[in-house]
């Protein structure tokens, strides 16, 4: 007779991504009901028509610095609508205009990792968007930055038009210029903890007057290339710390 030995593997469900919410609620639930009063707080705010600067420290963007976790951060950069809509799976920021109906993307800009997907595990311990949980690292670090994150810069974009080629060259087969588009509103500056408005800025981005582009996706690259120009304007002024 042989026998057949069955092992049971049986994970010991000592740590997990609901875990680790769990474990950073004490500290981010404060710091997140500072975000839910802010919503109401910026909607009343008037179109910034000059700089405002009264930020007493250096702005810090950038999460990491030479691969690790940059200890100076201090400084998230998000959409107005993302403040005000946080945890709402059902919406995805969307800026149509008349020559595009896809969305605005700005490097600049990360809240989906650090805010909605915040937001999202507070109020429903899981990610915004997607229905698979993200590994406990992801969770880690988006309240890493959530919980580090002084101030929270935000983009409120009031008139888009995206940059492309003129049809009527298209569509003589002569493609000489563009369409420079332009994306326009301004940055709101606030510290987080108390709700107070320490930095503004207009925000008027477009392409320059010649540009270089390859011969295929031509469209495309010209979009891109202005959310570009935003993405490096905005974050000038924001780290030039005037």
């Amino acid at each position: 007779m042989r026998w057949v030995m069955v092992l049971a593997v049986v994970a010991c469900g000592c740590d997990s991504a609901e875990k680790r919410i769990e474990k950073h609620k004490p500290v981010a639930a404060p710091i997140f009901a500072h975000y839910q009063a802010l919503g109401p707080i910026i909607a009343k705010q008037p179109p910034v028509t000059e700089r405002l600067w009264n930020v007493p420290e250096p702005l810090v963007l950038e999460t990491y610095a030479d691969g690790k976790l940059n200890p100076a951060f201090n400084t998230g950069v998000t959409y107005v609508e993302y403040i005000d809509k946080l945890c709402d799976s059902g919406w995805r920021l969307w800026y149509p205009d008349v020559n595009s109906s896809g969305p605005l993307t700005m490097m600049v800009e990360d809240g989906e990792e650090w805010l909605l997907n915040v937001a999202c595990y507070l109020q429903k311990g899981k990610q915004w968007w997607n229905a698979e949980m993200h590994p406990i690292s992801s969770v880690e670090r988006h309240f890493w930055q959530f919980e580090h994150a002084k101030y929270v810069a935000a983009i409120r974009i009031r008139d888009v038009k995206t940059a492309g080629l003129v049809m009527e060259e298209i569509e003589a087969k002569q493609i000489e210029h563009f369409e420079p588009g332009y994306i326009r509103g301004d940055v709101l500056v606030y510290e987080v903890a108390t709700e107070k408005l320490v930095a503004a800025f207009p925000l008027d981005a477009k392409l320059p007057d010649t540009v270089e582009v390859r011969d295929s996706g031509m469209h495309d690259q010209l979009r891109v290339m202005l959310s570009d120009t935003a993405s490096s304007a905005i974050k000038a002024v924001l780290e030039s710390n005037p």
